[in-house]
């Protein structure tokens, strides 16, 4: 009876079990993103820049979905569950294909990665910023879109992701990325290594309480990843060189 799997965007390791699943509800389709919707089709390229971005922490294999179960949606389409509605919103910034879900009956949102990462016991969330495509300044347009929207309350992906002050989150989440372009930048400029910049933006995320409850001892992993931006800002200005 289940008619819809809606992954907010297409990295692997938020679809990577789609095809399971389709296996088992042999009615639904799969809501996506007109970008991500060829890449569901035909994964090659999409498992190829998931081992870029990722290394061996890739998955394994991800087989085609069929195009008949493949649904590509419209910014602003609406889904109806036989009565409740579920808003698609065009929220670009963490990657091209990233959507957020709003019911409207309960004004909850569904935020993806779009927001931040919230954990048990952590009213701030932390940012995933891994990914190449990473862009500030969508991802700015985006929020602001979210905060136009006054959602009651936001359901990220992890667990315990419930966000009961969805307008204080949504500013936090403006603070923090424009608090880590900044480290990034200035940590760019003069010539730090990865590693550094990934300390500094551990160390401010402890200082705001912006970090993963279950801590890495790698700065790296704990601060959210770095690659995602630092990419970012050396598209907007070459001069800035990738650190080691």
């Amino acid at each position: 009876r289940v008619a819809y799997v809606i992954p907010t965007h297409i990295h692997l390791h938020h679809v990577q079990g789609v095809p399971l699943l389709l296996n088992q509800l042999t009615k639904a389709k799969v809501v996506v993103h007109p970008r991500g919707a060829p890449h569901l089709m035909e994964p090659t390229r999409l498992i190829q820049d998931s081992i870029e971005a990722w290394g061996d922490r890739c998955y394994g294999p991800f087989p085609p979905i069929p195009r008949e179960k493949v649904m590509a949606v419209e910014d602003g389409q609406v889904i109806d569950l036989g009565g409740r509605e579920l808003e698609i919103i065009y929220t670009p910034g963490h990657s091209p294909h990233h959507m957020c879900i709003l019911d409207r009956q309960t004004r909850a949102l569904f935020s993806g990665d779009m927001v931040a990462l919230h954990t048990p016991g952590n009213d701030r969330g932390h940012h995933d910023i891994r990914p190449p495509l990473f862009d500030v300044e969508k991802f700015l347009q985006s929020l602001h879109r979210l905060q136009a929207l006054h959602p009651k309350l936001i359901i990220t992906h992890r667990e315990g992701g419930v966000v009961f002050s969805p307008e204080k989150t949504l500013q936090w989440a403006e603070e923090d990325i424009l608090a880590i372009e900044r480290i990034c930048r200035e940590g760019m400029k003069g010539n730090k290594s990865f590693k550094d910049m990934a300390i500094s933006v551990q160390e401010y995320g402890r200082r705001v309480g912006a970090l993963p409850r279950r801590q890495s001892d790698d700065a790296a992993f704990s601060s959210g990843g770095l690659f995602g931006l630092i990419n970012y800002l050396h598209r907007k200005d070459p001069s800035l060189e990738m650190p080691k």
